[in-house]
């Protein structure tokens, strides 16, 4: 493998940190689980999982990442309803790094990943389908 092609850097800075902010995900989720339950651990976790993913060049890490954003969404919707306000910290960011992740630069030299950034397109796009919804009809 030609390595100018499969050295990203981009994806060597997300890695680092996509690990820190699985790090705080997990600390803070630990904390909160007395609170709101597991969601954040998972979170962490699942963030870590994506980070080392991309750090080996693996095909999954848009995959996890795409279920992520599905169950952020359906949790996130579980917990607030449509509230915007309160939608919108929960699923923001979450989106905003899946549309980093999605970045020719994080991906290249990984292989084939046409379905798993094709999914992961469909949970942002779906994403912004609840909260322009809760946007609406919170007027």
């Amino acid at each position: 493998m030609n390595p100018s092609i499969s050295r990203s850097g981009l994806r060597t800075l997300t890695v680092p940190v996509l690990a820190v902010m699985a790090v705080f995900s997990v600390l803070g989720g630990i904390w909160l689980t007395t609170v709101t339950g597991v969601y954040y651990v998972v979170v962490g976790a699942l963030f870590l999982l994506v980070a080392v993913q991309l750090y080996k060049r693996a095909t999954g890490p848009l995959w996890v990442y795409a279920a992520l954003m599905l169950g952020s969404i359906v949790w996130s919707v579980w917990e607030v309803g449509f509230n915007f306000w309160a939608l919108a910290p929960r699923l923001t960011f979450l989106a905003l790094f899946g549309l980093w992740l999605l970045v020719p630069a994080i991906t290249r030299g990984m292989g084939n990943l046409k379905w798993s950034k094709l999914c992961l397109a469909i949970t942002l796009v779906l994403t912004l389908i609840v909260l322009s919804y809760s946007y609406i009809y919170q007027v």
